[in-house]
């Protein structure tokens, strides 16, 4: 804890590629050291409080709404260091931004190395998302070889499925359509933990000759905290005509 509270200092003092490098070392130090204690039983004292405060896209210590708990999210905090709310700007240093409440992890009123230690604890958690590939199932088996090519500009929509029923029907709610880029590949990204229907509806007529091979259109997700789902994949093998 010592050397970690003369790293955070470093990180005051210190100007910019050195707040950098203190940064990075802070969070490989935590990331590999504390990470199991700290999600094990919390730590002690202070460090027992979870995060109780999302970021911009919603994900508990994703201060900087990039989707992911990462190293930026532990600069956020390091930037702040040991303002507090009777002592908001203590060193009268810009660099040190004013007293923040959202970057106050563990709600003790002062920013300081346990905000940092709690937001390395959910290193590496993303907002949920769904992706997957459409393909071009040659010899129509329902399981993508590497041989078998992606098929672009096919459309794809995803529901919320309200009711939970793995069914598409009139209830759910449309969130959005995404398009398969060269490959075949697409995205559905910062999602929410629940229930989802993906839908190909291919309204550019991509697939008018041919046939699912994957029987899974619509396809039922669940999402819970901190998943992703990149299995939402359907493959079409091309219509069989008489010769």
């Amino acid at each position: 804890m010592v050397l970690l509270d003369d790293m955070g200092m470093a990180l005051i003092r210190g100007r910019g590629w050195q707040k950098v490098a203190v940064a990075i070392a802070m969070a490989v130090l935590i990331a590999l050291n504390l990470h199991g204690v700290l999600a094990a039983d919390g730590g002690s004292g202070a460090a027992a409080t979870v995060i109780s405060e999302a970021g911009p896209s919603g994900l508990l210590g994703d201060f900087d709404g990039n989707c992911t708990v990462d190293i930026l999210d532990i600069m956020q905090v390091a930037c702040r260091w040991q303002t507090s709310c009777d002592n908001p700007d203590p060193d009268d240093d810009p660099d040190t931004p004013n007293y923040d409440a959202l970057y106050d992890v563990n709600n003790d009123c002062v920013i300081d190395i346990v905000d940092i230690m709690l937001v390395a604890a959910h290193w590496g958690d993303t907002c949920p998302w769904v992706s997957g590939y459409v393909w071009n199932d040659d010899n129509g088996d329902g399981v993508r070889d590497e041989i078998e090519g992606g098929m672009a500009g096919v459309t794809i929509d995803l529901y919320c499925d309200n009711d939970g029923d793995g069914v598409l029907d009139p209830d759910d709610t449309y969130l959005d359509t995404q398009t398969t880029a060269e490959g075949g590949s697409y995205q559905f990204g910062d999602l929410s933990p629940g229930d989802y229907i993906v839908q190909v509806t291919d309204t550019a007529g991509v697939l008018t000759d041919y046939a699912l091979t994957t029987d899974n259109n619509p396809l039922s997700v669940h999402l819970g905290e901190g998943e992703a789902y990149s299995e939402a994949d359907f493959g079409y093998e091309a219509a069989a005509y008489p010769t």
